[in-house]
């Protein structure tokens, strides 16, 4: 791989990010609002959470990687490592707590599979056609 093919790849991945934590943000206040609007128990959320991970992890892989494109292993676990350090690293921040090693390593694993097997499938899915 050259050095631009890698440059390339490195900023898909970031974007790819960026648009996951974005979409883990807007579904936060989403489910705040629903806890202060529509009394939803907050305890309920813990499932919510991880499906709105998953969401973030396969829409941020599918904007690093695109339909049918290359690398979608290494792409999609990049996306979904790189999001869980992110996501964690924020939770930390507004806990005001350190980050407990093991909960820590089982996000970042759970993260980089979820974004492996989503960036397979991803890369597997028929390339969109162009509209020229």
């Amino acid at each position: 791989m050259t050095a631009e093919a890698g440059i390339d790849r490195a900023l898909r991945v970031a974007k790819g990010v960026l648009a996951a934590s974005a979409i883990t943000l807007a579904g936060m206040a989403v489910y705040a609002l629903a806890v202060l609007y529509l009394g939803l128990n907050p305890d309920r959320l813990m499932i919510l959470n991880q499906v709105l991970k998953a969401v973030s992890i396969l829409s941020g892989t599918l904007l690093a990687l695109g339909r049918g494109g290359g690398k979608g292993l290494i792409t999609g676990a990049s996306v979904g490592l790189l999001y869980m350090v992110v996501g964690f690293g924020f939770y930390c921040l507004l806990d005001g707590t350190g980050a407990d090693a093991g909960a820590f390593a089982k996000e970042l694993i759970s993260g980089a599979i979820f974004g492996a097997i989503a960036g397979i499938a991803i890369a597997n899915l028929k390339p969109a056609k162009s509209r020229a």
